[in-house]
């Protein structure tokens, strides 16, 4: 029959094998996130320190809608179609022209004199016959424009929104980080009182172990909401647009 050390061994075991695989989630994670391979491997700069800053919230919408490809993209699309409705009108305009000619007359054996006269001409010529197709193709034209600027709205809305949902994120798994090391500081409080009482004989060896686990699991979701927190700051250079620039 298995003690109930031995059992808190074998959590202890299983505990260990699930934090190896959230570590490979968390790179898969991580690498969706930077745009890489879902499995490249890299190194982790780990710090036992306890303390996270909290990150400058406060401009990430105007750097968004200055700085997204996504936004960028549509406002040339909606630049190329008011350029297409140039192109397309420009055939079915009114068109002028002007030209200037010379003529020139000779007598013979009556004036050894060439006599020029300038002649000024002008044109304008009027499509009357493909009005209607320039008035269909002008519909089009519109429609293909305010289409793009629907496309641009609506992209704008959603990266706002999203901006929005990342900046909530962040600030609740930094609460989360205050929380956990409370947590953890009466974790040790516990765990010392009931060593000291396991040692007079006062606590049994369950309730030591118990107060071992509650500890470990403190330490456990501090880690965890720490790399919430590392993650979801990644997640705003994306949103906010500055991990393309760095990227440039």
């Amino acid at each position: 029959m298995k003690t109930k050390s031995e059992c808190a061994k074998n959590e202890a075991e299983l505990q260990l094998v699930k934090a190896k695989n959230g570590l490979k989630i968390a790179k898969m994670y991580m690498n969706q996130l930077i745009g890489q391979e879902l499995n490249t491997d890299f190194q982790i700069n780990y710090s036992d320190s306890l303390e996270v800053d909290m990150i400058e919230l406060s401009n990430g919408l105007e750097s968004a809608l200055a700085n997204r490809s996504e936004l960028k993209m549509m406002q040339n699309q909606v630049t190329m179609s008011e350029y297409d409705k140039k192109l397309a009108m420009a055939d079915y305009l009114p068109t002028a022209g002007v030209s200037l000619q010379y003529t020139g007359s000779w007598i013979k054996n009556i004036q050894e004199d060439v006599s020029f006269r300038p002649m000024l001409a002008a044109q304008v010529t009027i499509p009357l016959f493909n009005w209607g197709q320039g008035r269909h193709k002008q519909k089009a034209a519109n429609f293909k424009i305010q289409q793009a600027q629907t496309e641009l709205e609506n992209t704008n809305e959603l990266i706002s929104l999203e901006v929005l949902q990342v900046k909530v994120q962040i600030e609740e798994a930094y609460e989360a980080i205050q929380i956990a090391k409370k947590s953890i500081k009466e974790a040790e409080e516990s765990l010392d009182e009931t060593k000291a009482s396991f040692e007079v004989g006062l606590n049994t060896t369950t309730e030591l172990l118990n107060a071992q686990a509650d500890w470990q699991k403190a330490n456990a979701n501090l880690i965890s909401a720490m790399a919430q927190f590392k993650i979801l700051t990644t997640s705003w250079e994306k949103v906010t647009g500055k991990l393309n620039i760095e990227e440039k």
